[in-house]
């Protein structure tokens, strides 16, 4: 860089050395140097869990993140969904009522108000008699009947609620080796019984994962017991 000018009445010329910005070209190479050693230090020595023999904990995931204890489908190990347990809805009573169907499995209920595709009306034993307790002493020993039969399609009554007309029992579902629970409550002073009938497990078409069904079977499970008490479905029932 040059730079001329003038002074005073006489002219010249002045070489001025333009000032270089100091350089630290050198330190930031050795602070860079100095990290990467580090880290590779940090990377290649094993921490004091492992040299102790001791597996270190697993980081918790965030509800972003899929749970890493979720298992993965494949063909030998299906997922299966199971419903909790009593009460916390696979069955048993919510606030005085049947509850509801949900999830992918295969199940018929006249609660399942929300959903069409598993709701069916509720019965009416007024057809068969006029005395509610003659109707509850009826599903009773039909149930009980059933289960003293045996033979294939037989149910096994488990509990019994005659203080608030509510019966559960076990019936074979589909496929071999599914249990669909098959559970009646009557409405007290309306003549009216509710019903809830689910599999409490669902097998799945592997690898589209497509729930496989129970071919009719919970509502084959009702229509057997509504046939032979002689009761009539309220058709005209509905809440949609």
């Amino acid at each position: 860089m040059r730079v001329t000018g003038e002074s005073g009445s006489g002219s010249g010329s002045h070489r001025a050395t333009p000032r270089t910005p100091p350089s630290h070209s050198g330190s930031g190479i050795a602070l860079l140097a100095a990290a990467l050693l580090f880290g590779g230090v940090l990377a290649g020595a094993p921490s004091e869990a492992a040299a102790a023999g001791v597996a270190p904990s697993a980081t918790a995931p965030t509800t972003d993140a899929p749970s890493a204890a979720t298992p993965s489908p494949s063909a030998t190990d299906r997922p299966v969904w199971a419903p909790p347990t009593d009460g916390n809805g696979s069955y048993g009573l919510r606030k005085g009522s049947l509850q509801q169907c949900v999830g992918d499995a295969s199940c018929i209920s006249s609660t399942s108000v929300r959903n069409p595709s598993k709701f069916a009306p509720p019965w009416t034993w007024q057809s068969a008699t006029g005395d509610e307790a003659v109707a509850w002493s009826s599903l009773k020993a039909l149930l009980t009947r059933l289960e003293e039969a045996g033979g294939t399609g037989a149910p096994r009554v488990v509990a019994v609620d005659d203080a608030k007309r509510y019966i559960r029992s076990e019936w074979p579902g589909f496929p071999k080796g599914v249990t669909d629970v098959v559970e009646f409550l009557f409405v007290p002073g309306d003549g009216i019984v509710t019903f809830r009938s689910c599999s409490q497990e669902v097998r799945y078409i592997y690898p589209f994962q497509a729930p496989l069904g129970d071919l009719g079977a919970n509502l084959d499970h009702l229509t057997r017991v509504r046939m032979a008490l002689d009761w009539t479905e309220l058709s005209g029932y509905s809440i949609f």
